[in-house]
């Protein structure tokens, strides 16, 4: 059970990294953020043109504070995918089969 034991080490540290609690706090922000909140909901209109709709979105990604969020995503994205890729070559197998 030791490495039970160390596997949530692993993900207690994870969870209490400094990354982590930026990208919380970024998340807490975004859902925080008027600006973004009222262009989400112009999105959400139905009878929206689709050069108006592509302006909406353009103006999301290129908020700071959404920018940041999407950059801290990917790098967390990353991370979990080269932490699966290690747990699949040390048990060698690609489903739960026994």
């Amino acid at each position: 059970m030791e490495l039970i034991d160390k596997v949530y080490e692993i993900i207690d540290l994870f969870e209490k990294s400094t990354e982590i609690q930026k990208f919380k706090q970024i998340k807490e922000k975004i859902e925080e953020d008027k600006e973004l909140k009222e262009l989400l909901h112009e999105i959400r209109k139905e009878n929206i043109s689709s050069d108006h709709l592509i302006d909406l979105k353009r103006k999301i990604i290129t908020m700071p504070i959404v920018k940041k969020y999407k950059q801290m995503e990917n790098e967390l994205y990353f991370l979990s995918l080269n932490m699966n890729q290690k747990f699949k070559e040390i048990h060698g197998k690609k489903s739960c089969g026994l």
